[in-house]
């Protein structure tokens, strides 16, 4: 298993744990969810490392490689601020305060990262 898949496998991992403790959150206990999250993003990291090695080693490559490589970095380019966002507005008070409105941006943010996920898997190994 290449290291993108390691790091892709153990993101889709994290993702499913943060859905798992929006699941039991409620206002007053929001401790896991916090954790998840921290993990989260720590593996997204990883991924995105893994991602930027995999491409770098392709965009030297066929058009093709190289076009799927251009994709993947917009798509990257589009999740960054949309993170940074998400880490910056949704803290612990904005969090109780809508738990609906956070449950929705993090299925959106969710839902583009996993289209990276596929996309990446189409990589060449």
């Amino acid at each position: 298993m290449s290291t993108l898949d390691a790091a892709a496998r153990d993101l889709v991992s994290a993702m499913d744990t943060v859905l798992d403790a929006m699941k039991r959150m409620t206002a007053s206990n929001l401790a896991e969810l916090l954790s998840t999250r921290f993990k989260s993003r720590v593996t997204l990291g990883a991924f995105l490392k893994a991602l930027d090695e995999r491409c770098s080693a392709l965009r030297g490559g066929t058009e093709a490689e190289a076009a799927l490589c251009r994709s993947l970095d917009q798509k990257v380019a589009l999740v960054g601020p949309m993170v940074h966002d998400h880490i910056t507005k949704w803290n612990p008070a904005t969090i109780s305060a809508d738990i609906e409105g956070y449950k929705a941006a993090v299925g959106h943010m969710q839902r583009d990262i996993h289209s990276i996920i596929a996309q990446a898997q189409r990589l060449p190994r």
